[in-house]
């Protein structure tokens, strides 16, 4: 998937192999760099067995759809389910998530990628949104966007809230003790 990606840039920046052109310092992109703008990153080690990604996510789309009317329907939707959430995952841990905290929140995540509505997405609409992150890299995507609008607006808390609890008790006592100079 990468060469695709450096093709894609090559395009956009004729003469160069995937970086950009006119004297940049800026060395080629590598697979996780975020500055590029067709970045897909990639966890060489995933945060679950597909085994189990692959039975959770069969639980959840069968409680939603039913499984035995149309079976490939159904394994089609699945199976780019296991593909988008291994996409987002990566680009999450990329970002600097924490993985245990996105692998902990995964059921959390799930919802706001694959039942924004409260029901499964359409095999089409899930095959649009891997065109997209294959044409536009993973962060340029309308999921990975929803994720990031779920995390802005504390629908979906990524960090660990330790930091803000060290902070309240440690932090704001010391600048309401210490008095300001000016």
């Amino acid at each position: 998937m990468w060469r695709t990606e450096k093709r894609a840039l090559s395009q956009f920046y004729p003469g160069s192999s995937g970086g950009i052109s006119g004297g940049s310092s800026r060395p080629n992109p590598g697979p996780s760099d975020n500055w590029g703008l067709f970045s897909s990153p990639h966890l060489n080690e995933p945060l679950m067995d597909d085994r189990t990604r692959l039975r959770e996510l069969q639980a959840r789309l069968a409680s939603s759809i039913g499984g035995g009317d149309n079976l490939p329907v159904f394994l089609n939707i699945l199976f780019k389910q296991v593909t988008l959430e291994k996409k987002i995952e990566a680009a999450l841990v990329d970002d600097g998530y924490p993985r245990e905290r996105v692998l902990e929140k995964r059921h959390a995540i799930r919802g706001f990628l694959f039942y924004p509505r409260g029901t499964a997405l359409t095999e089409r609409t899930l095959t649009q949104h891997l065109e997209q992150i294959e044409r536009n890299g993973t962060r340029a995507s309308v999921p990975y966007r929803r994720i990031g609008r779920a995390v802005e607006n504390h629908d979906l808390l990524l960090f660990y809230r330790r930091v803000s609890i060290f902070l309240l008790f440690w932090a704001v006592p010391l600048l309401i003790k210490v008095p300001w100079r000016h």
